[in-house]
């Protein structure tokens, strides 16, 4: 069931965070947030189902990874609508948020390619072995942001790194 309340997102984020490190002990991982609190409207608990998610998503990247330090940073921020990544597009609906807040999450792991990019977002689409994923993930964080009048982009290079860029309307 859909519980909607206005919260400040970075409370949210850092909660998120706390319940991420203790599995995550390999990893240099940051936490940047806005001065103010940024506040929003929605489900809490379905948000932090796909921070959690997408956490954990890059923290499985960056265990391929061993020929560098592994970094996943978190930045959260009030956005620039004139100045967003390329893989994210603003809403329709953009005249009736009071702003928007970015919500970057980026690591340094093993990427995907093009083709890879292109099915992300397909439920039972994954790219983890047999029993480890059931490709929900990316398609439920998707519909999770649509119901919440944001926007979600993924950019990423193979052996570079992958972000993902959350837009989420400020009330």
């Amino acid at each position: 069931k859909y519980r909607e309340s206005d919260f400040d997102l970075r409370v949210l984020i850092q909660r998120t965070a706390e319940l991420f490190l203790p599995g995550s002990k390999d990893i240099e991982f940051s936490v940047k947030t806005a001065d103010k609190p940024l506040l929003v409207r929605g489900d809490q608990i379905q948000l932090q189902q796909v921070f959690l998610n997408l956490m954990i998503n890059a923290r499985d990247a960056l265990r391929s990874v061993n020929d560098r330090e592994r970094r996943l940073d978190i930045e959260l921020h009030e956005a620039d609508l004139q100045a967003l990544p390329d893989c994210l597009t603003v809403p329709e609906n953009r005249e009736q948020a009071n702003g928007w807040v970015l919500l970057t999450i980026r690591d340094n792991g093993c990427g995907m390619d093009e083709k890879t990019l292109k099915r992300i977002y397909e439920p039972f689409f994954t790219t983890k072995p047999v029993g480890k994923g059931t490709g929900m993930g990316m398609a439920m964080a998707y519909g999770t942001i649509q119901s919440h009048h944001g926007a979600i982009g993924v950019s990423s290079k193979v052996d570079v790194g992958t972000a993902i860029y959350l837009l989420l309307p400020q009330i």
